[in-house]
Formats: C-alpha cells, structure tokens, sequence
C-alpha cells in the first residue's frame, strides 16, 4: 500500500511513482477519495472558508492531482481507464452540503468531458468515465438514515428501487467503466448509481417553518377574506372569499378572479395586468402612491 497527502501535489506525484515502481504499468485508475460531514449542515452564507477549502481541497484539487501525475508517469501504457467517483448530490445537489455537491458536480461532468477530450492525444486508447452514486451503505452515513422519515425522504421517495446501494453495487459499475471490453468505446460519460433516482424532495423541516409576517408579505388572511396592503400603508379589503375558496396562509394573491371583484379593485383604485388574470383583457400602466399592481 501507498500512502500520502492527496491535496498536496509532490505527495502525489511521490504516490504514483512509487505505485509504479512496486507494481509496475498501472493500467486502471479509480479516483475515488472525497470527504463530507453529513453530521453537520451549512447554509452557503454561513459556510466556514476553511471547511470549504478543506473539501475542494479534498475532493476537487485531490482528483485533479491524482489524474494528472498518473497519465504523466502512465499515460503511455496501453488500454488505460480513469473511473471519478462522482455522487447524486452532484446531479441533483444537496441543502447544506454545498461544498460537496458543486465539488462533485465539477468532477463528474466539467473535468471528466474536458480530460476525455484531452487524454486522446496522450494515448488514443485512453478513456476516462465516472461513476454517481446516490446512497450507499457505507460508515460514513452510519445513522444518518436511521430515522425512517429521514430515509423515505432522502432515499426512496424519488427512487424507484426504493433502496441504498450496497458497496459492490458501486464496485461493479466501476469495473465495468474499467474494461476495454466491455466499455472500450465509452469515454466522457457518468453512469448513476442511485435506484433510478428521478431528483431529491425540496421540503422544509419543521423546525425551519417559519410563519410569515403580515406587514413584509403585504397581504393576510383574516377569517376568509383578502386584505392587501397599498404603498401608503393603509389597507382595504378587497373581497370576500373572492377566490371561490377560503384562503390559504398569507399570500394570497387573486390568481383566479372572477368578474365580479373587477368593481371593487377598481372603486379602491387598485390597478391589475394582464399576466395575472385569466377573464379580462384590462390593464393599465401607471402607478399612484395608494396603488399597487395585482
């Protein structure tokens, strides 16, 4: 076994010169090193810079250096094959693991199509493809789908196969991107690994459920009817249950009016457009201090 510092460049190219003399022509290559914390979730603007750093570091400039040093110490040698381990987050992207995902995501589609565009001309029988897979049972996420809503949501509501992948599941796509007969002519491309993932539930998390406040979404639901702010902060109710329905949490614009309300916006000297009915042609084009725009 080799061993070394996958971020730093010299670690590297000490890795793979050593591989070579113990083993030596390395033919297959599987970039397969990331890291994540899937214990801990950051919002983009409260990503610590070092975390971030450290994943790129990792994931992005690691897989780099690894591809690098080893087509220029083996990238004569016959049939060679580069599988990058990529994920679904890279696909589909992840709240709160932005780092890992936009690291993934640059990986399996922007530097496997720019290398395997430029690997021909190193070695015309060279290729390089990725693997993405989406959750595997593996000790990183030991607990973490534990919770049987948490993994309905995470791994099964939008996988049709309504299961994790198991490690060999991984192994043998990549064995098979790693044989020239079997994939001898497909370069550039990135097989999933998910279940037949179709995307990722966008939902909130009820403790993220905030209710909104009135006075910033300028309208509110009182007992069935619409109250709507003007500019001037004075307020006027426009209908009764104008939609045909009671409304439903606080922005409740008038989506499906019917003609009758046209009177009342009007008489309060409310203006409307044409992209937000479905009955009238009427619009108008200025705007006074009192008046807002439906």
């Amino acid at each position: 076994m080799v061993q070394g510092n996958i971020s730093d460049e010299s670690s590297v190219e000490a890795c793979i010169g050593s591989a070579k003399e113990q083993h030596g022509p390395i033919h297959n290559l599987t970039a397969n090193a990331c890291i994540t914390d899937e214990s801990h979730e950051y919002h983009l603007w409260e990503i610590p810079l070092q975390i971030w750093q450290k994943t790129y570091n990792t994931n992005l400039r690691g897989t780099f250096l690894t591809i690098k040093h080893f087509l220029r110490v083996l990238g004569s040698f016959g049939n060679l094959a580069i599988i990058v381990t990529g994920t679904e987050t890279g696909k589909f992207g992840q709240a709160g693991h932005t780092g890992y995902a936009s690291g993934k995501g640059g990986l399996q589609y922007g530097l496997v199509r720019g290398v395997k565009n430029d690997i021909g001309r190193l070695n015309s029988k060279a290729k390089i493809n990725s693997v993405a897979p989406g959750w595997v049972d593996t000790p990183l996420i030991e607990g973490r789908l534990d919770d049987p809503k948490e993994l309905w949501t995470e791994a099964q509501a939008t996988v049709p196969l309504k299961k994790i992948a198991q490690p060999q599941d991984v192994a043998r796509a990549t064995a098979f991107l790693a044989s020239h007969r079997a994939a001898g002519h497909s370069s550039g491309e990135c097989i999933n690994v998910d279940g037949g993932m179709e995307g990722r539930m966008v939902c909130w998390k009820e403790s993220e459920i905030i209710e909104a406040d009135p006075e910033s979404t300028g309208a509110e639901q009182h007992s069935g009817q619409i109250q709507i702010y003007s500019s001037n902060g004075t307020n006027k109710v426009l209908a009764t249950n104008a939609t045909g329905k009671r409304p439903v949490g606080y922005r409740a614009p008038l989506y499906r009016i019917r003609e009758s309300p046209y009177a009342l916006l009007e008489a309060y000297g409310f203006l409307y457009g044409k992209p937000h009915l479905w009955a009238s042609n009427t619009a108008k084009s200025t705007l006074t201090d009192d008046q807002i725009l439906l």
